[in-house]
């Protein structure tokens, strides 16, 4: 009764009660009081135990074929082995901070228990609840509230030591002119108002011309072809793209795939921006294809990856004639070319 009532007395207990059953133990073994008959093995060498621990290890070696080993990622980034999607910087962050809140944590429980509280031995250490593979909300711009008194507080003063309007309107007062962006960002517009003004001004033919070469929009080739029913990026690759790319290279004798490169400095990062980030996810040819394909294309990391990967495998398909494909800065084909300075371009 005294171990159960004292929480002192049953500390003592948990930690030298495994010592003192070791010694006990010892002392039977020695003095020969054991029955030779009692059954002294470990309780894993049981036949079904080791049958389950063999099923165990089949498991495991199978999930590393179909994912990949994961002792051999080689990234620096913190990325989930089943999904391959990669945590936001902000949130793998707080691995780091892992052991400084968890000893917080440890010296409150111990100041709970030597204080006046009513806390027991028995009570929980609060758990750090972290989500890694959280998506991180857009900022929102809370300023703009705080812009506007300011050029109201500007005018009424401008109008109560009787200045010039005129004068005074003919100046911006903000650092970002209100008239071209807005709080700092570039005012943007849709493309299809620039598509009508284009089409008013040019007859568009009603037949196809002939041609010998086609120029391919890559990432519009991606947003017209989602995964049907691809598992992998690897099947999505074999099922959807290359076949496409094999019935325009059947028509046409040479076939040009233009891929996006997503640099910061760029005009249409802005745009990008505005339409959120999605979740960000390893491009491998084992990796499972997203749900949310749309929210995958979101993410500027996500397309360089897929277009990458795209492009080496278009670079090695079979087709009746020559395909060639941008890969970042580079440009790859599928089969040897003589370029006009007398050089050669390799698969």
């Amino acid at each position: 009764m005294g171990v159960t009532e004292d929480p002192s007395a049953l500390r003592r207990w948990m930690i030298a009660g495994p010592e003192v059953s070791h010694l006990v133990a010892q002392y039977e073994a020695a003095c020969g009081t054991k029955e030779g008959t009692e059954h002294t093995s470990h309780h894993e060498e049981t036949e079904r135990a080791q049958r389950v621990f063999f099923e165990n290890v089949e498991k495991l070696s199978q999930a590393m074929k179909d994912m990949g080993n994961p002792f051999q990622e080689e990234s620096r980034d913190l990325l989930s082995l089943d999904t391959k999607d990669i945590a936001h910087h902000t949130a793998a962050e707080l691995i780091g901070t892992h052991l400084e809140k968890g000893e917080v944590r440890f010296q409150e429980f111990m100041k709970g228990l030597e204080g006046e509280e009513e806390s027991t031995f028995y009570e929980p250490i609060k758990k750090n609840r972290v989500d890694f593979f959280r998506q991180v909300p857009a900022s929102v711009d809370s300023s703009k509230q705080k812009v506007l008194k300011e050029d109201c507080q500007l005018f009424i003063s401008c109008q109560s030591r009787q200045c010039d309007l005129k004068e005074f309107f003919r100046h911006e007062n903000q650092s970002h002119p209100a008239a071209l962006s807005d709080g700092g960002k570039l005012h943007t517009c849709q493309k299809s108002h620039l598509t009508t003004i284009l089409e008013s001004q040019v007859t568009t033919p009603e037949a196809e011309p002939d041609a010998d070469t086609i120029i391919i929009d890559g990432a519009a080739l991606v947003n017209s072809l989602p995964p049907r029913s691809s598992k992998t990026f690897e099947e999505y690759a074999m099922l959807d793209v290359l076949p496409t790319i094999q019935a325009y290279s059947t028509k046409y004798k040479r076939t040009d795939i233009v891929f996006d490169v997503y640099r910061p400095s760029s005009l249409k990062a802005d745009t990008r921006s505005k339409r959120g980030c999605g979740v960000r996810r390893r491009v491998t040819g084992k990796g499972k294809i997203p749900s949310n394909w749309r929210n995958f294309l979101r993410e500027n990391d996500n397309k360089a990856e897929l277009f990458n990967f795209l492009a080496d495998k278009i670079a090695r398909v079979a087709t009746p004639n020559v395909v060639i494909v941008t890969k970042e800065e580079d440009a790859v084909s599928n089969r040897t070319i003589n370029l006009a300075g007398g050089g050669t371009m390799q698969s």
